[in-house]
């Protein structure tokens, strides 16, 4: 695979004149992972966010408290930009930590009082997200609120580069209460067609572009909620079972699965396809993917794949909801629960679905409580159009046509 990525004779991210053209992905991605951003020049005029510098060599130590996030969160509310230097480094620091963490992690929500929100897709409509922190909150010394992001973050809405600067922030402020994982949309793919691309090279350049899709690679693709009393298991799309065979959560973080890379076409080779691109449906075993990629899952194999596994509940996304959340085979699966969060109203600026968040209280078995909202107010073109990049779904489309 060759990234074709336009070539820039001036982008001086560490100093000096970059072109990368006609470069594999993974050699690009080394190429970008590997720039100093301490040799980028903040000018004396910018007013933005800022960061002190972390040890040479050791940029995962760059400290990140929760006043620059809530700074953060206010300075893209109002349309402004982070200087290259500070998005450098928090996508550098981020990239080290996530990459060191296994691909299924587990969240520890046994604290008494821990409230963990669980984020759907967002599809880069920021104000939208600002709510959910307005109404759930941030983490902070005087209480436990926590967060769970199951990916979706980029593509079809504006303001995507905001929204996952703000949760590498919040990754990096407080690494065990925010857990990122990653959606379908969150692939080289998906950004040059939907959007991500174009905005981030607009915004700052290609080898910026670079170094977002290297911190995607380095997302986790699931993670095990821990709340004592029962465990959950998150990902974007779907649960690591498809016809041919069936991976356990522990096989996730087997050697043998290689996430740092573009998702595979081939269901059959790596629990990766499933994960991101999965949907449920209401059969009982498999079915073809409406989405011509892969197969859907019926009640009876995740309800296996579930007790075998000891998960209580699913949280997934990737699947539009008209009401924001969704149960599946709710008579069929009780007392489990397979659950869908999408957190983007009125997805593309055209559907005029509610969204939803999920939150889960610690230490107990308790059904989540659904937490809905209408699309908020943003300034205008922030919340983006059903023809950006390549407009709604087929699916999607047929899902609106059935409901008129």
């Amino acid at each position: 695979e060759v990234a074709l990525l336009r070539t820039r004779s001036s982008s001086p991210l560490d100093g000096t004149d970059i072109s990368i053209t006609d470069v594999p992905p993974t050699a690009a991605g080394r190429a970008a992972a590997a720039i100093d951003y301490l040799a980028t020049v903040v000018p004396e005029s910018y007013r933005g966010p800022k960061l002190d510098a972390a040890p040479v060599g050791q940029v995962e130590q760059t400290h990140v408290d929760r006043q620059f996030v809530l700074d953060l969160i206010d300075w893209f509310r109002g349309e402004n930009t982070l200087h290259r230097r500070y998005a450098l480094q928090l996508l550098l620091a981020v990239n080290k930590i996530l990459g060191d963490l296994p691909t299924c992690v587990t969240y520890d929500a046994t604290r008494p009082g821990m409230k963990v929100a669980i984020v759907g897709d967002t599809h880069g409509q920021y104000y939208d997200l600002v709510h959910i922190f307005q109404e759930h909150g941030m983490p902070s010394d005087d209480n436990d609120v926590g967060y769970v992001f199951l990916g979706d973050y980029v593509d079809r809405g504006p303001c995507a580069i905001e929204i996952v600067l703000v949760c590498v922030a919040m990754k990096l402020a407080w690494p065990d209460r925010v857990a990122l994982i990653r959606g379908n949309h969150e692939a080289r793919d998906q950004n040059v067609l939907f959007g991500f691309q174009n905005q981030t090279v607009m915004a700052y350049d290609d080898a910026m572009f670079e170094l977002f899709e290297t911190v995607f690679e380095s997302m986790q693709l699931a993670v095990l909620l821990d709340r004592g009393e029962e465990r959950c298991f998150c990902a974007h799309g779907g649960i690591p079972v498809v016809p041919s065979r069936t991976w356990s959560v522990e096989e996730l973080n087997h050697a043998s699965v290689d996430r740092k890379r573009a998702p595979p076409t081939d269901e059959d080779t790596s629990p990766m396809h499933s994960l991101l691109w999965q949907d449920p449906f209401p059969g009982a075993d498999f079915a073809p993917s409406k989405r011509g990629c892969g197969t859907q899952v019926g009640f009876n194999r995740a309800n296996e794949w579930m007790e075998a596994n000891n998960i209580s509940r699913v949280f997934r996304g990737h699947e539009i909801e008209m009401a924001g959340y969704k149960l599946h085979w709710p008579n069929l699966l009780s007392p489990r629960q397979y659950i869908t969060v999408f957190s983007a109203p009125d997805y593309c600026n055209g559907t005029g679905n509610t969204a939803c968040y999920a939150v889960v209280d610690s230490g107990s078995a308790e059904p989540p409580v659904f937490k809905t909202f209408l699309a908020q107010p943003a300034p205008p073109g922030r919340r983006g159009t059903a023809t950006m990049g390549m407009g709604l779904p087929p699916y999607i489309r047929a899902l609106l046509a059935g409901l008129r």
